[in-house]
C-alpha cells in the first residue's frame, strides 16, 4: 500500500529518480565529475584549524581580548608547572633541576620563566599606596628632614621635649606627627 501522505520533497525526489533510471550514463558522468571535483577542492582548499581561537566566537569579548594579546606577544602557549612537596627545602632542587632541564630543550620550551628577583619590585613599591598613605609617608619626611640631612641634634633629649611641646600646643591629635628620628608603625588593617 503507497503513503497516502506526501511531503514537500516528495515530488522533487521523484523526479530526480525519473532523471537518474531514464538517463544512468549521463548520471555516472556528473556524479565522476562531482566527485572529481569535490576531491579537488579538498585538497587545495581544505585546511586543519588547530588554534584554539578558531574554536570561539570571533565577537566574544575573551576571544577578542586573546586576539589583542596575541597580536602583541605572539602565539606561544604558556605552561605552568605545579610542585608540591613536604616543605619550600624539598621543592626547591627540584623546580632547579626541572628549570635547568627545560632551559636544555629550546626547540620546545622558549623563555623559562623560574625565579623572580623581588628587589626590583621593592623600588616600585610606592606606585601601588593609596593617595592617603603617600601623604602619611610624606608628612613622616617632613618631621624628621632635619635627622635626614645629617642635623643628629634633633634626635636629643631637648629636641625631642620641643617636639612633644609643640604637638601638645597645637591641640589637633590627627595632625600630629611622630617625634624627628622615630618611626611610624603601620596600623594592622582589619
Amino acid at each position: 500500500m503507497p503513503r497516502a501522505e506526501s511531503s514537500l520533497v516528495a515530488k522533487p525526489l521523484e523526479w530526480i529518480t525519473a532523471l537518474v533510471i531514464r538517463f544512468p550514463v549521463a548520471t555516472m558522468v556528473v556524479s565522476g565529475l562531482l566527485a572529481a571535483g569535490s576531491l579537488v577542492l579538498a585538497q587545495t582548499r581544505l585546511q586543519f584549524q588547530t588554534s584554539r581561537s578558531s574554536l570561539l566566537s570571533p565577537k566574544s569579548d575573551y576571544n577578542r581580548r586573546w586576539l589583542e594579546y596575541a597580536d602583541e606577544f605572539g602565539e606561544q602557549d604558556d605552561v605552568v608547572v605545579v610542585v608540591s612537596g613536604e616543605n619550600r627545602q624539598a621543592i626547591l632542587p627540584v623546580l632547579d633541576e626541572l628549570a635547568e632541564r627545560l632551559k636544555r630543550e629550546p626547540k620546545f620550551f622558549r623563555s623559562v620563566f623560574h625565579r623572580v628577583d623581588t628587589a626590583k619590585f621593592q623600588a616600585k613599591g610606592l606606585y601601588y599606596l593609596k593617595p592617603e598613605k603617600l601623604a602619611e609617608i610624606e608628612g613622616f619626611l617632613g618631621s624628621v628632614r632635619p635627622v635626614i640631612e645629617g642635623q643628629w641634634s634633633a634626635l636629643n633629649v631637648g629636641g625631642q621635649v620641643a617636639w612633644f611641646a609643640e604637638q601638645l600646643g597645637s591641640g589637633d591629635p590627627p595632625r600630629r606627627r611622630p617625634p624627628p628620628g622615630r618611626a611610624v608603625r603601620p596600623r594592622p588593617r582589619p
